[in-house]
């Protein structure tokens, strides 16, 4: 239909070459089919008939957000808010893109521009309420949340954001009803009903409902899907309730934990260290409150939005250290690593530890593998003091050589270490007086 529709919209041009409408519609047409390419040309070509079209500049910022030019994005956004200044959809979209490059405050500031102008922009809310779940302020994220879905029941965004607001604050008898209502608003077959119902399964494990836990978990191996999430919990499941569960992510996550240092043919001082202290010493860095952090700051935010050459020179080095890593386990029939996405993105983060720091064992649950770049570890003489643990399921880093869920990876200065995100890992406490710098990452299928 939509090649038909490109085919009557150039016919009309032909006859109205000054119809801005007409170039509207045309590039609309490019976008839906996916040449965001030439979607953008014809917007463009309207802007020239046109230069007041509001809604050509949104449509403008919606193809270059969805070629990750942000700051692109974000221009076309503010020219439609400037010649349109109560357009709520461009605030809400203004938004978006500012919670994409990490600057939450930003991203707050514009989803309640949109909700001055539509006070009922349910939305809106749900956005608001997700920037305020990153920026770990769960009670509003509650509150804006609730407002989403008391404004519109059928938002199944809001739904899902409730879920996992509700998951992390501990109460997961109500996170699996949202869960539940997002299983049944999302269409069957979208990523976001599998992701979904991943969450779901994770509250019935939490809540200890096995043959529930069961019934759900057998059924989602069975349709293929697979994600770190699915595949922590088979792991988990078979810990807890015993057996033998076949895991569709990894079944031997330890053996696929590898660790090497990058100093010995990069310039890591400059690239990592000193821009590492300039962000989390700058003024305008905002910080993420973490439940899980010990005597540590994190970064808000995901640190690769920033377009900055410490931003380009990291992603260069790590998509280097992933392929080196796909390569090293070329032959496993694993399957994170047999189901490789065809596409990715790279979310990372800057975690400053201060004396007794530590972090609590979790899991990246949207990953598909996890990473750690080691820029500063303080000297130590205790064994295993600041050294990364790392297990197949929620277990304490203990020592005892009986504590056999896990293992013990020694870090320093200049290493890389990667690893399956289906894998629980948590960072052993150590008493340096000198801060230590680690940035985290994630490789996330799109």
């Amino acid at each position: 239909h939509y090649d038909q529709a490109i085919e009557s919209y150039r016919k009309a041009l032909e006859i109205k070459p000054e119809f801005a409408d007409g170039y509207n519609n045309l590039a609309s047409a490019f976008k839906e089919v996916g040449n965001l390419d030439e979607a953008i040309i014809y917007y463009h070509k309207a802007l020239e008939i046109k230069p007041a079209y509001a809604e050509a500049y949104w449509n403008l910022g919606n193809c270059y957000k969805e070629k990750k030019l942000l700051d692109e994005a974000i221009r076309m956004y503010r020219q439609a808010v400037e010649k349109k200044c109560d357009y709520a959809d461009a605030y809400l979209n203004l938004g978006t893109v500012f919670e994409l490059k990490g600057d939450l405050e930003n991203s707050i500031r514009y989803f309640r521009e949109a909700l001055v102008i539509n006070p009922v922009f349910a939305e809106a809310y749900c956005n608001l309420g997700h920037a305020f779940k990153e920026k770990g302020e769960m009670e509003k994220a509650f509150e804006n949340t609730r407002k989403a879905i008391d404004i519109n029941p059928a938002l199944v965004d809001a739904h899902y954001n409730m879920g996992m607001i509700l998951q992390q604050k501990g109460e997961c008898q109500k996170s699996l009803e949202f869960f539940q209502n997002a299983v049944r608003l999302y269409p069957n077959d979208s990523p976001d009903y599998k992701r979904s119902k991943t969450f779901m399964l994770k509250s019935l494990y939490t809540l200890g409902a096995e043959s529930e836990f069961f019934e759900n978990l057998i059924e989602m191996v069975q349709s293929g899907q697979i994600s770190s999430l699915l595949g922590s919990l088979c792991s988990r499941a078979g810990v807890r309730y015993g057996g033998n569960i076949k895991n569709p992510f990894c079944n031997d996550p330890l053996n696929y934990v590898s660790y090497r240092q990058l100093m010995v043919d990069r310039d890591f001082e400059d690239t990592f260290y000193e821009a590492a202290n300039t962000i989390l010493s700058g003024s305008d860095s905002e910080l993420k409150y973490q439940g899980l952090l010990i005597n540590a700051d994190q970064t808000a935010g995901n640190i690769f939005s920033q377009e900055s050459n410490f931003s380009r020179k990291v992603k260069e080095i790590i998509h280097s250290e992933i392929a080196w890593y796909r390569q090293k386990y070329q032959d496993s029939e694993e399957g994170f690593l047999v189901n490789w996405p065809e596409n990715y993105s790279l979310y990372g983060w800057l975690v400053s530890y201060r004396s007794g720091g530590s972090i609590l064992p979790h899991m990246h649950e949207n990953g598909w593998i996890s990473g750690s770049i080691y820029i500063r570890v303080p000297k130590t003489d205790v064994s295993e003091e600041g050294d990364l643990f790392v297990s197949i399921d929620e277990c304490q880093y203990n020592p005892a050589p009986e504590a056999t869920r896990g293992k013990v990876i020694e870090v320093q200065t200049g290493g890389i270490c990667l690893f399956p995100a289906s894998l629980h890992h948590c960072t052993i406490p150590f008493e340096s007086l000198e801060n230590r710098i680690v940035l985290a990452f994630d490789v996330n299928p799109r």
